[in-house]
C-alpha cells in the first residue's frame, strides 16, 4: 500500500464514534444555543472516538443538539496521492448529503483540521456549485462553532470547569487550521479555562498521507 514499514500506526477503536452516538443516553437540552451536524472524520470514526465523545458533551452541555451525518471519508487521501477523478466522485457524493442536513437548519462541525480545510475550501474549488458552496459556507471548526456562540449576542458559553485547570498549555496549531483563516479559536476557547496559552505553529512534519 506504499506505507513504510516502520511508520507506527494509531490503532483502531473497538466501537466506532457513530456506533457509540446512537447507543448514548440522550441529554434534554435546556435552552438550545445551536443545531449541529458532526463530521467525525476519519480519525475520530475508526481511531479516536473519544474526541467525538467530549464533542458531543461539550456541545450539549452547552446546549447545541447534535446529529451525525452519513457522508463518509472527506476524500483527503486520494487528494493527497493526485487522483483527482475519485476525489471529486467523494466530493459530490459527500456535498449531496451534507448540502440536504444544512438545508434542515443544521451547521456542519469538524473535529479534524484537514478535513474541515477540505469541506471548506477545496470542495468549493473542485465542486463547483451551490451545494457545494453551501457546505463550505456552513461548515466550522469545532473550536471555532463554540466560540461563534460564545460571541453570539443572546447565547453563552457554561465556563464553570470543574476540573483541574492547568496553569500553563503549549498549543500546537496545525497548518490545515491556520490555513483556515478564522483566527487562533482553539487558542481563545483554552483562554476562557483561565490557563496562558502558548502557539507554536512550525509543520509537524507529516505532510498529509506523504508522511506515512
Amino acid at each position: 500500500a506504499g506505507v513504510s514499514s516502520v511508520r507506527l500506526l494509531p490503532p483502531y477503536a473497538k466501537q466506532r464514534f457513530s456506533t457509540w452516538f446512537k447507543k448514548r443516553a440522550r441529554l434534554r437540552l435546556e435552552k438550545r444555543q445551536g443545531r449541529v451536524t458532526v463530521f467525525p472524520t476519519c480519525l475520530v470514526e475508526y481511531q479516536e472516538p473519544q474526541i467525538g465523545h467530549d464533542l458531543v458533551k461539550v456541545y450539549e452541555r452547552n446546549g447545541i443538539e447534535c446529529t451525525i451525518t452519513d457522508a463518509g471519508c472527506c476524500g483527503a487521501p486520494w487528494l493527497h496521492a493526485g487522483d483527482l477523478e475519485q476525489f471529486t466522485k467523494i466530493a459530490e457524493k459527500n456535498i449531496k448529503t451534507l448540502a440536504q442536513e444544512v438545508r434542515r437548519g443544521n451547521d456542519v462541525v469538524v473535529p479534524q483540521p484537514t478535513c474541515g480545510y477540505i469541506l471548506k475550501k477545496d470542495y468549493p474549488d473542485y465542486v463547483k456549485d451551490a451545494d457545494a458552496k453551501l457546505v463550505a459556507e456552513h461548515t466550522y471548526d469545532a473550536a471555532e462553532y463554540l466560540m461563534k456562540v460564545y460571541r453570539e449576542e443572546g447565547s453563552q458559553l457554561n465556563t464553570e470547569f470543574t476540573g483541574t485547570i492547568p496553569e500553563n498549555v503549549t498549543y500546537h496549531t496545525p497548518c490545515h487550521l491556520r490555513a483556515q483563516n478564522i483566527g487562533f479559536k482553539s487558542r481563545d476557547l483554552m483562554k476562557l479555562t483561565g490557563a496562558k496559552v502558548k502557539l507554536v505553529q512550525q509543520c509537524s512534519g507529516i505532510d498529509g498521507m506523504w508522511g506515512l
